[in-house]
């Protein structure tokens, strides 16, 4: 039996997941999870037209906005 088909899926995500800062992919999930209400993350601090509106966590581009 070949396990190479089965492995597919993890050689295409890896790249993905393990390029320079935190990946496309990451990328894409954070600008998802907010539903299009996020900031963008310059140092620790999340901004959004530039008021800040949080903290982000570690290592990440996009920050969802505060909840009310």
């Amino acid at each position: 039996m070949n396990i190479l088909p089965l492995l597919f899926p993890v050689y295409f995500l890896l790249p993905l997941l393990a390029s320079p800062g935190d990946g496309y992919l990451l990328k894409l999930i954070d600008s998802f999870t907010c539903k299009r209400k996020h900031g963008m993350c310059r140092e620790d601090f999340c901004y959004l037209n530039e008021k800040q509106i949080g903290t982000c966590p570690l290592s990440r581009w996009y920050c969802c906005r505060r909840k009310k």
